[in-house]
C-alpha cells in the first residue's frame, strides 16, 4: 500500500500584489517579527556593544575599552588553536552531510512505503540515541579502567583521550558518529522525498541540488556548536588540543566571566555565518525551493535490490552508536544502575523539568510561528516575489545565529535582577 501524502520538494510560481495580500500576509508577520526582536535582534545589538567594553559581571556595565578587546584577540594563541580545529572538525562534517543523507536517498527513496518506512524508523532510533551528551557520557564510561565493580578487559596503555597526539582524531571521530546518525534521519529524508519527487516531478532534480548545498552550508554554520563533546570529555586538553571554538567561548564567557572578551569572539564568528545565510537564501530563492504534497509513485525498478543494499548500510553506519547504547544499558543492569537511579533521582520530576519546556517552545511557539511565517512568505507573498524573499533573507540572518552566540546578552539580562 502507498501513502498517497509524502512531502516531495519541488517548487512554485507567485501570484501578484494587491491590497488585501499586503495586509494579510503582513499581518502574519508580525507574531514571528516580535519574537525574532526580542530573542535574537536586540541581543545581538547589546552583544556588539559589550564587545566594546570589559563586562565581567552581570548588573555591573563595564567601562567602554574601545578596540581592545578585538585587538587581544591577535594575541591569544588559545583562540587561534580553537578555531584551527574547530574548522577541521566542521570540514568532516561537511563532508559527511555531502554523502551520507545522498546514499541513503538513492537506496531508501525507489523503494515502496513499507521499505521505507522500515528504513526510517531504522534511521530515527539511531538519530535519537546519537544524543552528544549521552554519547559522550557513555564513551568515557567505556574507556573507563573500572565497568561498574570489575575491571575493564580493555587496559588501554594509555587511553585515547589522554594524549595530544590520540585526542584531537578521537573527539573528530565520534563527532563523525554523532554527524552520521542525525545526517541520516534529517538529510536522508530530504533525499528520500526528492528521489520519490524525481518520478513525478519535473523540478526535483534542480531541489536535489538545493536539498545537498543546503545541507553543506548548515554543516557550516554548525562552526560554534562545538561545545558538548569537548566540554563532556576532554575539557579542551591535553594541552588545548581538543579547545574548540564553543568550549573556548564557554569558557571565557561562564567560567572566567571575561564578557567582554567573549562577546568580541562572537562578533568574530559573526561575518561567517551572515555569508552562509545569504548562501542559503540565494540557493532557496534562485531554485525556488519548496514543499508540496503529492500522490506517491509506483515502485522503481529494482527496489528490491535497493532495500538489500539500505538496511545494511543503515545498521553499518549506525553500528557504533547502537553498540555503544547496548553495552550501556548491558553496564546499567549488571550492576543494579537502574534501581540505584530510582532512587537517587526523581524520575517523573526530572523528565518533566528536560521535556517540558522545549515540548512548548516547540508546539506553541516554533511550529505555529514558523507555519505563519511560511504561509506569508512562500504563498500569501504579501510584498510580490521580490519584496517577499527579501522579507525571506531578513528573517533567515537572524535565524542564523545560533544561541550559544547569544549566550552572554541572555545571562546578562536574565542574571542582572538576581544581583541587584
Amino acid at each position: 500500500m502507498q501513502n498517497a501524502n509524502e512531502v516531495v520538494i519541488t517548487d512554485k510560481q507567485s501570484g501578484g500584489l494587491d491590497a488585501g495580500r499586503l495586509i494579510g500576509g503582513l499581518a502574519l508577520l508580525i507574531p514571528a517579527l516580535l519574537l525574532y526582536i526580542a530573542v535574537q535582534l536586540v541581543p545581538l545589538f547589546n552583544t556588539i556593544s559589550a564587545s566594546y567594553t570589559d563586562v565581567n559581571f552581570p548588573g555591573r556595565p563595564g567601562e567602554f575599552v574601545g578596540t581592545a578587546n578585538f585587538e587581544r584577540l591577535t594575541e591569544d594563541r588559545a583562540l587561534v588553536q580553537a578555531i584551527t580545529y574547530t574548522i577541521a572538525m566542521v570540514a568532516v562534517r561537511i563532508v559527511v552531510v555531502a554523502t551520507v543523507p545522498l546514499v541513503i536517498g538513492l537506496l531508501v527513496g525507489g523503494q515502496g512505503f513499507s521499505g521505507r518506512s522500515t528504513n526510517r524508523l531504522l534511521m530515527t532510533l539511531i538519530a535519537v540515541l546519537a544524543s552528544p551528551i549521552a554519547i559522550a557520557t557513555l564513551y568515557r564510561a567505556f574507556l573507563a579502567p573500572i565497568w561498574g565493580r570489575e575491571p575493564s578487559p580493555l587496559q588501554f596503555a594509555q587511553p585515547p583521550l589522554a594524549s595530544p597526539d590520540t585526542a584531537p582524531q578521537t573527539l573528530i571521530q565520534l563527532d563523525v558518529l554523532i554527524t552520521v546518525g542525525i545526517a541520516m534521519a534529517v538529510g536522508g529524508a530530504a533525499f528520500i522525498a526528492v528521489m520519490r519527487g524525481r518520478r513525478v516531478s519535473h523540478s526535483a532534480g534542480r531541489a536535489g541540488i538545493g536539498v545537498w548545498l543546503l545541507g553543506i552550508l548548515l554543516a557550516a554554520a554548525s562552526f560554534p556548536q562545538t561545545l558538548d563533546l569537548a566540554l563532556t570529555l576532554t575539557g579542551g586538553g591535553p594541552g588545548n588540543s581538543t579547545l574548540t571554538f564553543g568550549l573556548k567561548l564557554y569558557s571565557d564567557s561562564f567560567r572566567t566571566l571575561r564578557l567582554g572578551y567573549a562577546a568580541a569572539e562572537v562578533i568574530t564568528a559573526l561575518p561567517g555565518l551572515v555569508v552562509i545565510g545569504i548562501l542559503i537564501w540565494l540557493v532557496v530563492t534562485f531554485l525556488r525551493l519548496r514543499l508540496r504534497f503529492t500522490p506517491a509513485p509506483e515502485r522503481a525498478e529494482g527496489a528490491g535490490v535497493y532495500g538489500i543494499l539500505s538496511l545494511p548500510l543503515i545498521i553499518l553506519l549506525g553500528l557504533p552508536i547502537l553498540g555503544l547504547v547496548l553495552w550501556g544499558v548491558w553496564l546499567a543492569v549488571s550492576n543494579n544502575g537502574f534501581a540505584e537511579l530510582g532512587d537517587r533521582l526523581n524520575i517523573p520530576q526530572a523528565l518533566t523539568n528536560t521535556m517540558a519546556a522545549p515540548w512548548i517552545a516547540i508546539w506553541f511557539v516554533q511550529l505555529p510561528l514558523t507555519y505563519l511565517l511560511g504561509l506569508s512568505l512562500g504563498f500569501i507573498r504579501p510584498l510580490g516575489r521580490l519584496g517577499s524573499d527579501i522579507l525571506f533573507l531578513i528573517f533567515i540572518l537572524l535565524a542564523i545565529i545560533p544561541p550559544e552566540l547569544l549566550g552572554i546578552q541572555w545571562f546578562l539580562s536574565l542574571a542582572a535582577p538576581m544581583v541587584e
